[in-house]
């Protein structure tokens, strides 16, 4: 089982960066940093309120990221717009984006082709993979399969891989397999997760190859190394018929959950702050963390409803005693501006565990976690995005702007 038992988890692991007694010894870098940040931004804001197109367009970038800004998807478009008319290719870009998902309030997808394609005239394949990924999804498949063509030509992976599903399927193109595999596996070389994916499905199919289970597995085993929530169900299914690998029932489950498959998909790592070592939850250990948290210390408010809830967003054996008492935790010092337990409670708000469940707050607490140094929350942000309305993203991320902790934050 080469490779397997070291599949890397989903989220962040536990990590023994710091201890907890040596946080205090770094707590005024953060202040620095701070002044640094703010003076940065005000020049990037001088130069954006002057004209600069590029510094209009990293403007967007920093409200479309929320890094060293609260996120803010209608600020990103209204910078983006403005670089984008001074003919900015990658604002152009981004605009184009935006308008064809809806973020930042509007959604046009005549505007967004005609802003994608005004992108991707100046040649760069990210843009013309961008451009002919809004044609494929407007039932141009056609046209799509050319701007694939073009931008894979020109080494972009993404765009190899989407050009073989295209001759897999026979979609835009004629059915060609052998032409698919041909482009996966010039992706899977490059060490393409999707790609190593698509690769591992025709060979466990026999689809357009000779069916081969153990290179099958090797591929999905790849492919999930790196993360890819497909292949971790792809490899459940392959343990969990004997397809090229020993029988594991247990191990399948895990896979299935790994990918958001199987009753318990859900339970999912709470996020952990990387800078700690792990908690004692000895009785002893849970003694002093209880007092510390009682004392008013954010950090040991978030171990302890970490500790309560063990670890996981959810649990079918959690009882309500722990969850009565590791939720108020995680709030309070979520609003002492503790960045890591606004990142758990955010998860526990799209779960809907020990709250209702409720993906404006969930969202708008992870936007507040990235805000706050959090660089987990923003693939937290990436995982529930997609299960939102733009309204919705528009409306955590203005409740975030007008957040203010009730202590100042510990970073």
């Amino acid at each position: 089982m080469k490779g397997l038992r070291r599949l890397r988890l989903p989220f962040l692991p536990l990590a023994a960066a710091l201890c907890l007694t040596s946080l205090a010894g770094t707590m005024l870098f953060p202040d620095i940093v701070a002044a640094q940040t703010i003076a940065s931004m005000d020049q990037l804001k001088q130069r954006a309120d002057a004209g600069d197109a590029q510094a209009q367009f990293e403007l967007g970038q920093l409200y479309d990221e929320g890094a060293a800004v609260t996120q803010s998807y209608e600020s990103a478009a209204e910078w983006f717009a403005l670089a984008a008319e001074q003919g900015h290719a990658a604002a152009l870009n981004m605009l184009g984006r935006y308008r064809h998902s809806g973020l930042g309030g509007q959604q046009d997808s005549a505007e967004a082709l005609r802003l994608l394609q005004a992108a991707a005239t100046a040649g760069l394949p990210e843009h013309i993979f961008d451009y002919a990924t809004a044609l494929e999804a407007t039932g141009n498949a056609a046209a799509a399969a050319s701007l694939y063509r073009q931008a894979a030509d020109a080494g972009h992976l993404e765009a190899t891989v989407s050009l073989g599903v295209l001759f897999q399927s026979g979609i835009g193109v004629a059915q060609d397999l052998a032409m698919a595999r041909s482009l996966f596996e010039r992706a899977a070389n490059q060490g393409n997760p999707r790609a190593m994916n698509n690769l591992g499905v025709m060979f466990a199919r026999g689809e357009g190859t000779t069916q081969d289970y153990a290179r099958a597995v090797a591929l999905f085993e790849g492919a999930a190394d790196q993360g890819f929530k497909e292949a971790y169900s792809n490899l459940g299914t392959m343990y969990e018929n004997a397809f090229g690998v020993a029988l594991d029932e247990p191990l399948a489950a895990e896979l299935y959950r790994l990918g958001g498959r199987g009753a318990h998909s859900s339970q999912t790592e709470l996020l952990y702050d990387s800078r700690l070592t792990p908690p004692d939850s000895s009785p002893e250990g849970m003694r002093r963390i209880r007092l510390a948290a009682d004392a008013g210390d954010p950090v040991a408010r978030f171990q302890l409803g970490w500790l309560l809830l063990g670890g996981r967003v959810t649990l079918p054996d959690r009882s309500p005693t722990e969850l009565a008492e590791a939720v108020p935790a995680l709030r309070i010092a979520a609003e002492q501006g503790y960045g890591p337990a606004m990142a758990a409670l955010g998860q526990l708000y799209f779960a809907g565990e020990g709250v209702p469940q409720d993906f404006v707050l969930g969202h708008m607490w992870l936007v507040l976690a990235r805000r706050a140094g959090v660089a987990a929350a923003a693939e937290l942000t990436a995982r529930f995005t997609p299960l939102m309305v733009p309204e919705q993203l528009a409306e955590a991320q203005a409740r975030a702007e007008t957040f203010r902790p009730s202590a100042p934050p510990l970073e």
